[in-house]
């Protein structure tokens, strides 16, 4: 007998400060969400920024769970475990590397994200928001009909449509053992002119992008 494949899907709350206002808006807990292959979810794939200290510098990124490791918050995480047939868990792979691949043409959708609060999704070629993204696989590559029938989905929707398949829900701090930050670049000190440099540039792509779709 074969073994089941699954994927898994998390929701997570980030302790910086984007993500306390998103909390702080939505009135939920958490306000991240993405995509890792093993249960303990050390890493996971999202849209996201890429270095700590450039907030609205993001694109494809492949999360240490050491992100959400702080001292002045506590994260908590929801964990589901969604099953998936051994042809779509070869293919949710194989678009995975081609965006590992070719990261540098896809895009952190900031425009969407402002457009959250309207409940509305902003679509833009290879540009995503953390949701976008994980919405993307989801609904592509797993049947939950559900997720098909909505315009738009929040990550408290996206949370309660998956709460069937939910394996774990509590503190992050349950993944960190272990954990490492491989090549994630989130920590690596960056000056402040690269990271406007690298904000500006990344954020002017995105508009001519939206003006031109």
């Amino acid at each position: 007998m074969k073994e089941q494949k699954f994927i898994y899907p998390i929701v997570i709350s980030s302790p910086f400060g984007t993500g306390r206002f998103i909390r702080a808006v939505t009135k939920f807990t958490y306000n991240h969400a993405g995509i890792a292959f093993s249960p303990d979810v050390c890493s996971f794939y999202s849209f996201s920024r890429l270095y700590k200290k450039a907030t609205f510098y993001g694109g494809f990124v492949k999360e240490s769970i050491l992100r959400y490791k702080s001292e002045s918050y506590k994260s908590h995480i929801k964990v589901f475990a969604v099953p998936v047939t051994d042809e779509n868990y070869e293919k949710i792979k194989e678009r995975i590397s081609f965006y590992e691949e070719n990261k540098e043409d896809y895009i952190y959708n900031l425009i969407s994200a402002a457009a959250f609060i309207r409940r509305k999704n902003i679509k833009i070629k290879n540009a995503y928001t953390c949701l976008e993204f994980t919405l993307k696989m989801v609904k592509e590559f797993c049947e939950i009909g559900e997720l098909n029938k909505r315009d738009f989905v929040s990550v408290k929707d996206f949370s309660e449509i998956l709460e069937p398949y939910k394996i774990y829900e509590g503190p992050t701090e349950k993944y960190f053992d272990g954990a490492e930050w491989e090549n994630d670049l989130f920590p690596k000190k960056i000056s402040l002119w690269f990271a406007v440099k690298k904000t500006l540039c990344n954020n002017a792509k995105l508009i001519k992008r939206f003006f031109a779709k």
